[in-house]
């Protein structure tokens, strides 16, 4: 039982690894914020003078948040904007806009200030100038591990929200079609509704198996591929907005950082940045 322990601790705690994973992701969140509230801050929406500062330190963090400047003060003022919009505002209080505020938080814990960013052009420089080797993309990613066991509790209970005879049997899956699209008598098409009962079974069970399965290494090559052409109906049929594409981003905190790396690195041949000396 405390070999157990001390392996979780390990493996939750005392992940140093390549920074690349968790700037990807920083990147990606900031564009999905704009994608998502950007409309919402703009100055023209409210012309009050705490309104006008709100929404300024709102652009004023996620555009620094993006390009990596002071990364990890701009990334957690980024978050405790967006949990202060959360907890004021009602119409925020949705599992979609969770997921975006969690994430924002998780990756505020992270080093991703060590690679894609005006930072770490800085620390180049600075090493540079010293006479120094280029600082190492390597940090403790303790921070990625706990957005993994977010995603997988989004999984799980997803699935287990759904396990009613109303959503297995597929007339959930019917009452999206009639409410989100208008046109034929779908109750009249051959099939619909076997169609739509298959379509719900393989929704929760494959919710359930991606809730544990990404974190098997042997599992993970067909699941993840899996995961994103769900995520993919999803967007494509539902107005799930950027629920979709942020999961499909997050998938990234599954990968070895490690192998994202030499990923990128094999794409223009640069082997450096590994050194974890």
């Amino acid at each position: 039982m405390l070999n157990r322990l001390q392996r979780f601790r390990y493996w939750a705690l005392c992940y140093y690894d390549s920074t690349r994973s968790v700037a990807l992701i920083r990147i990606g969140l900031a564009l999905l914020i704009w994608s998502r509230w950007g409309d919402e801050f703009l100055l023209f929406r409210d012309i009050h003078l705490s309104a006008i500062l709100f929404n300024s330190a709102f652009f004023l963090a996620t555009a620094l948040m993006f390009v990596g400047l002071w990364t990890r003060v701009a990334s957690l003022a980024t978050a405790i904007i967006l949990w202060f919009m959360y907890l004021e505002h009602e119409s925020w209080r949705h599992h979609h806009i969770y997921l975006l505020v969690i994430a924002t938080s998780l990756i505020a814990l992270t080093p991703s200030d060590r690679s894609y960013s005006c930072d770490r052009w800085f620390a180049l420089r600075r090493a540079s100038r010293l006479g120094l080797p280029a600082p190492p993309e390597i940090g403790n990613l303790w921070g990625l591990r706990l957005i993994s066991i977010q995603m997988s509790m989004i999984y799980f209970w997803s699935g287990y929200e759904k396990l009613y005879w109303g959503f297995l049997s597929g007339a959930r899956m019917q009452h999206y079609i009639y409410n989100d699209y208008s046109g034929p008598d779908y109750k009249n098409i051959p099939g619909f509704a076997f169609l739509c009962f298959v379509s719900a079974i393989i929704t929760v069970s494959l919710e359930f198996v991606l809730s544990f399965g990404l974190f098997i290494p042997k599992l993970r090559k067909l699941l993840i591929p899996a995961g994103i052409v769900l995520h993919i109906l999803f967007y494509v049929l539902l107005p799930v907005r950027t629920f979709s594409l942020n999961m499909m981003l997050l998938y990234l905190a599954f990968i070895p950082a490690a192998s994202i790396h030499r990923f990128i690195d094999n794409m223009h041949g640069d082997y450096s940045g590994l050194d974890k000396s």
